[in-house]
């Protein structure tokens, strides 16, 4: 009778049930207790903040959107195949029985429908995203990159992001799910050893956003090719002062930003692919390192050098990872590749060219004369 009497005032406390829903033949109100997350369910992280926020409006105006469970097993308990996470706030919220949608999906069915709504959401962590791709890859015999791109209507270039997450070792990957790293890093990582990766790993540790990484990596990568030790690598990396960092340290630059803006840091060169076989280079200009060499009111030619190399660092790289990389693509990342090998010689190709002199900027523009 305590009991009883208990229950009839939580629910008496509880949101109200929505009256569109209230109404629909086709929904079973199901309490909290009889409900039960899938243990292969892709999503695995749920953040505290956004589970409290969506607590504190389900608290107000309830649940809007059924459940979807399978039926009950021998315990009488359905298993969420999808709003795990409204379950986990409603019970915050003090919600006992939610609107739930029966379904007679079998579990891999069910698992690859929760995948998908997860995943079009962008509710997955990387790591999470890619194991639950392998799943569904093995699940439904898909071969090629294509085929699963089209299962989960992705681009090729999106399941080969998560190949490369894949490829990683299992340490790599749950560093990357603790901290919360890009999937551009997991990218980044993909050419470097199990030991590389953890040294890289502990040095990008406290940069501060995702460009800055994956600059960072890249760089790494570019020694470690040129036969140096990772640590060797590292250490080079971070000692090198780089004409951008120069350039947003200067006075001039100072005086542009506001005290408090934020910064926005954006990747110089991004490929887009608008069609099957045909891709869009954007360029953002102000994210070059020689746009912003440009800021200082002198620069040598050792700085220009720099600035130049760094920028076509950045653009063979971005061809490097475009989606569909074929014959066309490893050709022109390879002749990039031929011209960062000049730029080793400091600029000097032939004996007609002399180290330019620096100008003073004219107009907006830096001029440098060379005398043959």
């Amino acid at each position: 009778m305590r009991s009883a009497a208990r229950q009839a005032l939580t629910l008496r406390s509880s949101p109200p049930r929505s009256p569109e829903l209230a109404q629909r033949g086709d929904l079973l109100w199901i309490e909290a207790q009889y409900l039960q997350p899938d243990p292969h369910q892709p999503r695995k992280q749920f953040d505290d903040d956004t589970l409290g926020e969506l607590a504190a409006s389900l608290s107000d105006v309830g649940v809007l959107t059924p459940l979807r469970v399978r039926p009950a097993d021998e315990t009488g308990r359905h298993t969420i195949t999808d709003g795990e996470r409204r379950w986990r706030a409603g019970q915050q919220a003090g919600i006992v029985e939610f609107p739930c949608l029966v379904e007679a999906a079998d579990q891999n069915t069910a698992f690859f429908e929760a995948y998908l709504a997860n995943l079009h959401r962008d509710a997955l962590a990387p790591v999470d995203a890619a194991i639950g791709l392998q799943h569904i890859r093995e699940t439904f015999s898909l071969v090629g990159d294509d085929e699963v791109a089209a299962k989960l209507n992705k681009s090729v270039g999106w399941v080969r992001q998560m190949n490369a997450v894949l490829g990683l070792d299992p340490d790599a990957r749950q560093t990357l799910q603790a901290r919360g790293e890009p999937v551009a890093v997991a990218v980044g990582l993909r050419p470097q050893s199990r030991e590389e990766r953890k040294a890289t790993l502990d040095a990008i540790a406290d940069l501060p956003n995702r460009d800055a990484k994956v600059a960072f990596i890249g760089r790494v990568n570019d020694q470690v090719r040129a036969g140096l030790p990772i640590q060797d690598a590292i250490a080079n990396v971070r000692g090198a002062q780089s004409p951008a960092k120069e350039a947003e340290q200067s006075p001039q630059a100072r005086r542009r930003s506001p005290a408090g803006r934020p910064t926005r840091f954006t990747l110089p060169f991004t490929w887009r692919a608008v069609d099957p076989g045909i891709h869009l280079l954007e360029i953002s200009p102000s994210a070059l390192a020689t746009t912003r060499l440009a800021g200082l009111r002198t620069a040598s030619f050792e700085e220009w050098l720099q600035a130049v190399r760094a920028d076509l660092v950045i653009f063979r790289d971005s061809c490097a990872d475009v989606a569909d990389s074929g014959p066309a693509w490893n050709e022109m990342v390879s002749a990039l590749t031929d011209v960062l090998g000049l730029t080793d010689d400091r600029g000097q190709p032939d004996d007609r060219v002399e180290e330019p002199t620096p100008m003073p900027l004219q107009d907006g523009m830096a001029v440098l004369e060379t005398r043959p």
